[in-house]
């Protein structure tokens, strides 16, 4: 009994250490080679529905000096917890990977910065914030 009880022990220790060494995947579409910095005004605010949770996924329309993209912000839920929000007319600077959804030119963004404030949604390899911090 005592030989089966040290057992489990030991195999939970082992499973715990084996899970927390597994290497974190990186973001799916998110491309840190293909970051850039551009500057506009909003256009337009949307909240799409994704996932199985029906999360609110907040949809940005820039219109820069060269053309007007779709920037993929993140959770609403999330970007209201920071405290910020975006309106037409919003003059942003957004950093994010440029990437092609269905395509659609998108940024992924990481940084928006919108007047003095800085709103961070993503880690330097593209993990999301939102997901709370790595073990």
């Amino acid at each position: 009994m005592k030989a089966k009880i040290l057992f489990m022990c030991f195999s939970l220790i082992l499973f715990s250490i084996i899970l927390n060494t597994q290497p974190q995947r990186p973001p799916r579409f998110y491309n840190p080679d293909t970051v850039v910095s551009v500057s506009g005004e909003v256009q337009n605010v949307e909240t799409r529905t994704f996932g199985p949770s029906g999360a609110g996924l907040l949809i940005l329309s820039l219109k820069t000096e060269k053309e007007i993209i779709t920037v993929n912000v993140g959770p609403e839920r999330y970007v209201s917890s920071l405290g910020f929000s975006f309106s037409k007319g919003d003059k942003i600077e957004v950093k994010g990977s440029k990437v092609d959804i269905r395509g659609v030119p998108t940024i992924l963004a990481a940084e928006i910065k919108k007047g003095e404030k800085t709103l961070k949604l993503r880690e330097e390899d593209g993990t999301p914030l939102w997901r709370g911090p790595r073990r």
